[in-house]
């Protein structure tokens, strides 16, 4: 079923969309919570909670692409439940690791009013950034930062090794903070 009467169904509130959503986008939504997660129990429950965010928000959302929409519910519950996890002491996910590379150049994380703006801001320039790279640099920047693929993923994915995915990586990141600062951004 396409997207446009997979999102009609949720329009209507007819829960065949969830069971349409799972057959098209479950493998899609699983394997980027379990990017983020690296357990299969709380992987399952993400999907889980991320097919009643969408029951939830849709309407009075109405996503232009179903496929970025679902990705995006799934990361931040994911992320929510792996910061939950973390207060356990459980892990083994690619979600800090990724993280942990970008932190030079990420805008803090507190909460705080004042850093709406500051979010805001950031996303239009990285946004600005990406479609100044190369499809290639664009695609490994996505899959790593974005889905939270391993190198070894990604390494497979593009048919490169994974020294060579690390070394890219290393070079986007360095463009990314040089960039940054031309514009004036301090993380």
């Amino acid at each position: 079923m396409d997207d446009s009467k997979i999102i009609g169904l949720y329009l209507e509130r007819n829960e065949q969309a969830l069971q349409e959503t799972s057959d098209k986008y479950g493998a899609y939504i699983r394997k980027i919570a379990a990017n983020i997660l690296g357990n299969h129990e709380d992987t399952e429950e993400c999907v889980n909670d991320s097919l009643l965010k969408a029951w939830n928000s849709i309407p009075p959302n109405h996503p232009k692409s179903l496929s970025v929409y679902l990705a995006m519910l799934t990361r931040e519950v994911s992320i929510d439940a792996y910061r939950k996890i973390r207060r356990k002491k459980r892990s083994g996910s690619e979600y800090p690791l990724s993280y942990e590379e970008l932190s030079e150049v990420l805008p803090d994380e507190s909460d705080n009013p004042e850093r709406v703006i500051d979010r805001l801001t950031f996303a239009g320039l990285l946004n600005r950034f990406l479609s100044e790279r190369t499809k290639d640099a664009r695609t490994i920047l996505v899959m790593r930062y974005f889905y939270m693929d391993s190198i070894r993923d990604i390494a497979e994915r593009i048919a490169s090794s994974e020294a060579r995915v690390k070394t890219l990586l290393h070079r986007e990141r360095k463009a990314l903070k040089k960039f940054l600062e031309e514009e004036g951004y301090r993380p």
